[in-house]
C-alpha cells in the first residue's frame, strides 16, 4: 500500500472519527475498550491493501532471485602485492588535477542597491 493512501485514510478518519466512533464502531457499546473507531480504520487499511494487492501485476507479487558465482576464477591477493605494483588511484592523472583544489574558498560577494 502507497504511504499516500495510507496517509489519505489516516486524514479521512481523523476528520470524521468523532462519527465513526458514534454511529460506525463495533465496540462504541463498549467504552471500556476505548476504540474510539479505530476498528473501522483497520478495515479501511486492510481493504485497501487488498485493493492495492489486486492491481499487481502476478510478476511483482512473487518473484525468486537466484544469485550464482565461481570462486574458480578468484584470486586473494595480499594488501602488499598491491602497494608493490604501484598503480596511480587515478588512473587518469588529469581527472585527479582537476578534483583538488587547494585555493581557499571565497564566497560570492552580493552587491545591494
Amino acid at each position: 500500500m502507497s504511504p499516500l493512501s495510507k496517509g489519505w485514510i489516516y486524514f479521512c478518519f481523523k476528520i470524521n472519527q468523532d462519527y465513526i466512533a458514534k454511529n460506525l464502531c463495533e465496540n462504541r457499546a463498549k467504552p471500556k475498550l476505548n476504540c474510539k473507531g479505530k476498528c473501522q480504520l483497520k478495515k479501511q487499511l486492510k481493504q485497501a491493501e487488498k485493493q492495492e494487492q489486486k492491481q499487481l501485476p502476478e510478476t511483482l507479487k512473487k518473484s525468486e532471485v537466484l544469485y550464482c558465482f565461481s570462486l574458480e576464477n578468484f584470486v586473494f591477493s595480499k594488501f602488499t602485492e598491491i602497494l608493490e605494483a604501484k598503480k596511480p588511484f587515478f588512473e587518469n592523472q588529469l581527472l585527479l588535477g582537476s578534483l583538488l583544489n587547494f585555493e581557499i574558498f571565497h564566497p560570492p560577494k552580493f552587491v545591494l542597491i
